[in-house]
């Protein structure tokens, strides 16, 4: 069992409606120029950079992040569910300096309830997969209760907007659904690892680190979105400070009707608390995550999709998302 450690909750951040548009628009497209966002928001620029400021001094803003499909490139992602025996403090932040040090491990999630903790896993093939599963067991195997692995094959993520009037949708970024076979040069794999370290990376720093023109560099981001490597860009939030909580939502399947899971992926599109659905390979198995702001409208949540969809769904599970880490979309080499 992981350690329950007591810790201090700090009062909630306060967000006027001016910080929830702004907050909206990073996370809707994480690089647009301050000026874009004063235009939409109906607030002068020194007000959105010194609200943006704020917020990240707060700690409520904590990156950005550069969304890169993977699954283009050739890679896929598999998570794996961990149990663990009792862990000590120690002992897990050996495990998420494991997590973070490792080229091929995209992101850690801590739970509360069914699992403890889950690692996102990118890889070419299940050999690949397979020797950074045999490097955490090197060290780690003996804290280790129960594992559970799956090959995450659809991911779509759902991106907000602030709306007073008739909501219209999340605009909707798709990863996966079928392996590529896009080649990236030495240059375009620089650039993409500067951006998976910070989306929000000015152009003229990424052309001064690589020695070229800032012209180059954006001829390169361009053709990267085109070719739908880079699909977006997005702001990372520490949930706590506003206090909300993300939960898991896991579904198994009965009917594997594609109009059906069509509609379940369309509701979730018009469902502002819902930021991301997930499908998982030969298990009829979907993941949605939510976000909160307690475990009341989670239940709200689950309640309304078991009667929608209850010629879909034969079984559901939840966990609390604790604290989630992304380390790097892209593998580091």
């Amino acid at each position: 069992m992981l350690e329950r450690l007591h810790q201090d909750k700090t009062p909630p951040i306060k967000l006027d409606l001016k910080d929830i548009k702004i907050l909206y628009e990073l996370g809707l497209e994480g690089r647009q120029s301050i000026s874009k966002i004063a235009k939409k928001v109906q607030l002068s620029k020194q007000g959105v950079k010194y609200k943006i400021e704020k917020l990240t001094r707060e700690g409520v803003v904590e990156g950005y992040l550069a969304v890169i499909d993977l699954y283009r490139l050739g890679y896929v992602l598999h998570r794996v569910f961990f149990r663990f025996q009792y862990v000590n403090r120690e002992q897990m932040k050996e495990i998420i300096d494991f997590a973070k040090s490792h080229p091929n491990i995209s992101a850690i999630q801590q739970f509360f309830g069914a699992w403890d903790m889950a690692l996102i896993i990118s890889a070419k093939n299940i050999f690949e997969f397979n020797q950074v599963l045999k490097s955490f067991y090197m060290k780690f195997e003996s804290l280790v209760k129960g594992e559970m692995i799956t090959i995450i094959t659809d991911i779509y993520q759902f991106r907000h907007t602030y709306a007073d009037a008739k909501y219209e949708g999340a605009t909707t970024l798709h990863l996966g659904g079928e392996l590529g076979t896009e080649i990236i040069d030495d240059f375009d794999e620089k650039i993409l690892q500067l951006l998976a370290s910070d989306g929000r990376i000015p152009l003229f720093e990424i052309a001064r680190q690589l020695d070229v023109s800032d012209k180059k560099v954006v001829y390169r981001i361009k053709k990267l979105i085109e070719r739908k490597i880079l699909l977006g860009f997005t702001v990372l939030l520490n949930k706590d400070k506003l206090d909300l909580e993300q939960y898991k939502i896991f579904l198994t399947l009965k009917n594997t009707s594609s109009d059906r899971e069509k509609e379940l992926i369309s509701y979730c599109k018009f469902n502002k608390q819902i930021i991301q659905l997930t499908k998982i390979l030969g298990r009829n198995a979907i993941e949605i995550d939510c976000v909160v702001h307690n475990k009341k409208e989670a239940q709200q949540i689950l309640e309304e999709i078991q009667v929608k969809f209850a010629d879909l769904i034969s079984n559901t599970l939840t966990a609390v998302v604790v604290s989630e880490k992304q380390i790097h979309y892209l593998p580091r080499k």
